[in-house]
């Protein structure tokens, strides 16, 4: 099946028996992109009747994670740097149509990084029942290099990722699960219960990924340039804060604070942030951010970050940080002083 970039959401999976059959199996190539984001669609799908607050499937919470993979694709991130292939097509050519575009590199980084935070849930979600299997014709997940395929597998390899993900989905897919939590009123977005019982799992399970994923991928690190390597080990990081900040990834949300900020392309030793040419100003000025950031010292501010973001008042104020820090330094800043003002009026939860 080809499946272009355009074409995804009408060529991707949609179910495990849209995958071929390949000796008695559905069998998932990881290595496909075109099937690796139908394991985004199948997650999307299946899990928004869990929850309450989405009016349709724009408003899942899951989103988040299938648009970082398309960005991923989109700036040739999961292709093939290291020259042995061609897989992920012609990066310095812009080539969205090679014969080998949408094949995933195992040699990728960010590609490596994706794995856990798309494999790992799906099969969290088939284990939690989420996501229903054919028991006629089962399926299985193409076996590439080291990674693990199996739940029973992955248990070994990823083990706090397979848990938490594995704890997410059995508890929103458990009847009146919440129930308590839905009775309290808040015109505040999301609302409480959103943040308590659905965005805490979700994303103690994405840094759970990350976690385990880190120390996977790292020998990938040297493929890129070093200054995409630096790159990608300072976004890794800042998703902690993200996380601790409970921010709502449905769509609309991901897509307006993603798409202005983030690379087009790969980054290359000769680019300098804020001075990048070919990239807008809002992304030179998120790069410049991040780049400006001494990395010994991320552990300390993830230490001051999390006990600033402690109870969900708190976090309110801490999401609009994150929300207008390129915008505004002084209402961000003013927005952290309110997040610090709550932590300490509101007990921590």
């Amino acid at each position: 099946m080809t499946c272009e970039r355009s074409d995804t959401e009408r060529d991707s999976p949609s179910r495990i028996d849209d995958y071929p059959v390949i000796n008695g199996y559905y069998e998932i190539d990881p290595l496909s992109y075109c099937h690796r984001i139908g394991l985004y669609k199948m997650l999307i799908l299946e899990s928004t009747e869990y929850m309450p607050f989405a009016r349709d499937i724009s408003e899942n919470i899951l989103f988040g994670l299938a648009a970082q993979h398309s960005w991923q694709y989109e700036t040739f991130r999961l292709s093939d740097l290291t020259n042995r292939t061609t897989c992920g097509g012609n990066s310095s050519t812009g080539a969205l149509c090679t014969t080998n575009r949408t094949c995933i590199s195992p040699n990728s980084w960010w590609a490596t990084m994706n794995y856990y935070l798309s494999v790992i849930p799906f099969l969290a979600a088939v284990n939690a029942s989420v996501i229903k299997v054919n028991f006629t014709i089962p399926f299985k997940i193409k076996r590439i290099d080291n990674f693990c395929t199996t739940y029973a597998e992955c248990i070994q390899q990823t083990p706090n990722a397979i848990e938490k993900w594995t704890s997410f989905f059995s508890n929103i897919s458990t009847v009146n699960y919440c129930e308590q939590r839905k009775l309290i009123v808040t015109t505040d977005d999301p609302p409480e219960y959103v943040d308590q019982c659905y965005l805490r799992l979700m994303w103690n399970a994405h840094i759970a990924s990350i976690d385990d994923g880190l120390p996977l991928a790292e020998k990938k690190l040297s493929y890129m340039s070093p200054v995409e390597q630096h790159f990608g080990i300072m976004w890794a990081h800042l998703v902690y804060f993200i996380a601790y900040a409970r921010l709502d990834t449905n769509l609309n949300v991901t897509l307006e604070l993603q798409i202005p900020d983030l690379p087009n392309r790969l980054l290359n030793a000769n680019d300098n942030p804020p001075h990048i040419d070919d990239q807008s100003k809002s992304c030179n000025d998120f790069l410049h951010l991040i780049f400006s950031v001494d990395y010994k010292y991320i552990p300390e501010f993830q230490n001051i970050w999390k006990s600033v973001t402690c109870n969900y008042r708190a976090r309110i104020h801490a999401r609009k940080v994150i929300e207008t820090l390129l915008v505004s330094k002084i209402f961000a800043f003013a927005e952290f002083t309110e997040a610090e003002a709550a932590a300490k009026l509101y007990p921590c939860d």
